[in-house]
């Protein structure tokens, strides 16, 4: 979702380095409904992250689909790490 694409790069821009979750950005974007949109924030920031636009503090290669549904990730900028 193109949205979410643009909401994480913001977020990262606004944070000058600093990390953050994806939770936070769904947060603050639909904050009674966040939860449902915990995947497919993640999701768009592993997309992000091969791009190389991000950087993933909190992830591992082994974690599944479930993790990804229920748990936020923390990212910063590439430089970061």
């Amino acid at each position: 979702m193109e949205v979410l694409r643009t909401a994480i790069l913001d977020k990262l821009q606004r944070n000058k380095g600093e990390t953050f979750s994806t939770a936070e950005v769904v947060m603050q974007m639909y904050p009674e409904d966040w939860e449902l949109f915990l995947e497919e924030v993640n999701t768009t920031a592993i997309a992000l992250q091969q791009e190389g636009l991000v950087a993933i503090t909190s992830f591992d290669e082994a974690i599944n689909l479930n993790f990804l549904k229920s748990n936020s990730l923390e990212l910063t900028s590439p430089s970061k790490t």
